[in-house]
């Protein structure tokens, strides 16, 4: 019976590229799928093509792909990554020319545009396309200033266009978490695309292996203790056949854990209701999921219903959101806690001294509630060792945020004894606000288009 087996080679920026070098020393592995782009990091690439117009995409990915592409080409592994972000066009040809100046020749990488809509806004809105932000209920046409990006949510069938160029490596722009997986099983197994029971599996699958070591036993809140080797952690491979069976595992010899309780965990990740999960490309009832441990890190997944793709797809939006700073000092014992308490006084005087203004402000005394905030008790003075006092804060105005900024150096040597941590505590930065809306699909129809590079 024909298969396909992807594998998650990164589950966001930033991420760790020896699981997907391992995947491949190991073999076996059909798909290689990036996801890079969380909601954040959209806004963290506008920055960077705000800086320079050729950037864009995520900074690690020409050097990944470089690392990559040897052994991928080797085995015959295709390579998906959404980490083209917010200029596709530009990652496809920074990877070519990487790759021709290392001498790896014969590189062919397509990559897919069309999901950055930002000179369509006013066109839209004139249509009378609803584009409120439908989390807050901020109406469109209120807007004081202008977005900075904005992007709608493409599925698998842009990837499964681009496949059909053979590529070695897939380059997007705000493709699904899930878009990256479901393309390839689609595309080797031929599902009609309104089979929407195995297309509704096939994103399940993609849903747990989308958060790379997450779906393999690290950050488990199970028995913990007992997985093992996670320093050599291996990320989750999927086997999907063409009947819709699928076996979930990692490559041998690996660390981390397979198993369903892991498993369980990374499925209710992000998932508000389980009979109607909503992606691109189909809506999803995970509500009568099973998972059956079928053998050492493998599992079986089955249950799984889909319906048809919803008519609406999610536009992202980034607006300007004034700007933030932060800064940290740690204080020894004796008496830690109280000179933490004390400096926060001092704080919030010198910032009415200075009339620095802000919005919101957070004081944390990290080591003793940061994490647990009020809901936390604090340990008797005796007990506490060290506590390091964070304090963050967002302003409209820039100069508010210098001003911040520069309270914290004097702390070290016109407060108390035992002092220190400030290396590396300082920082001002601008903000971005997500705006989020639906749009009709219809919208996007032949705006996605996809091209080639090669060497």
């Amino acid at each position: 019976m024909r298969s396909v087996n992807v594998a998650c080679g990164q589950g966001f920026y930033g991420d760790s590229l020896r699981p997907s070098l391992r995947a491949l020393e190991i073999g076996g592995i059909d798909y290689l799928c990036f996801d890079a782009l969380a909601e954040l990091t959209l806004a963290i690439l506008s920055k960077d093509r705000s800086r320079n117009p050729e950037m864009g995409y995520t900074k690690d990915l020409p050097d990944m792909m470089l690392q990559l592409l040897p052994m991928a080409k080797k085995n015959g592994t295709k390579i998906i990554t959404n980490g083209g972000g917010l200029n596709p066009s530009a990652a496809a040809k920074a990877i070519v020319e990487l790759a021709k100046k290392n001498g790896i020749n014969g590189v062919k990488v397509a990559y897919v545009e069309g999901d950055d809509v930002l000179g369509a806004l006013d066109d839209w809105q004139k249509q009378g396309v609803n584009l409120d932000d439908y989390d807050s209920g901020d109406k469109f046409s209120e807007l004081t200033e202008s977005p900075i990006f904005a992007n709608i949510y493409l599925g698998a069938d842009t990837i499964c266009d681009a496949l059909k160029f053979n590529p070695d490596i897939v380059v997007t722009g705000r493709t699904t978490d899930t878009a990256a997986y479901l393309a390839p099983i689609m595309a080797e197994l031929n599902f009609a695309h309104d089979d929407w029971d195995k297309i509704a599996t096939a994103i399940v699958v993609g849903h747990l292996l989308e958060c790379g070591g997450q779906g393999a036993g690290g950050n488990f809140s199970g028995d913990w203790w007992n997985v093992e080797n996670l320093h050599d952690i291996g990320y989750p491979t999927a086997r999907f056949f063409e009947d819709g069976r699928v076996i979930i595992s990692k490559p041998k010899g690996t660390g981390g854990r397979i198993s369903r309780d892991v498993l369980k965990e990374q499925l209710l990740y992000e998932i508000h209701d389980p009979t109607c999960y909503i992606v691109p490309d189909v809506i999803v009832d995970m509500s009568q999921v099973d998972l059956i441990d079928i053998g050492e890190d493998e599992v079986e997944l089955f249950g799984i219903k889909g319906r048809p793709a919803p008519e609406s797809l999610k536009l992202i939006m980034g607006l300007p959101g004034g700007w933030m700073a932060s800064g940290q000092v740690s204080f020894s014992w004796p008496y830690a806690m109280e000179k933490a308490e004390k400096t926060v006084d001092i704080i919030k005087n010198r910032m009415a001294t200075e009339n620095i203004q802000c919005d919101d402000i957070i004081f944390e005394y990290v080591g003793v509630n940061s994490i647990g905030g009020p809901t936390a008790p604090i340990p008797p003075e005796e007990m506490v060792n060290e506590v390091m006092l964070k304090v963050s804060m967002s302003c409209k105005e820039q100069k508010d945020a210098v001003e911040f900024r520069k309270l914290f150096p004097p702390l070290y040597i016109n407060t108390f004894p035992f002092v220190g941590g400030l290396r590396g505590a300082l920082h001002v930065g601008s903000l971005l606000n997500q705006w989020s809306c639906l749009v009709p699909r219809t919208l996007m129809a032949g705006k996605v288009n996809t091209n080639v590079v090669e060497f």
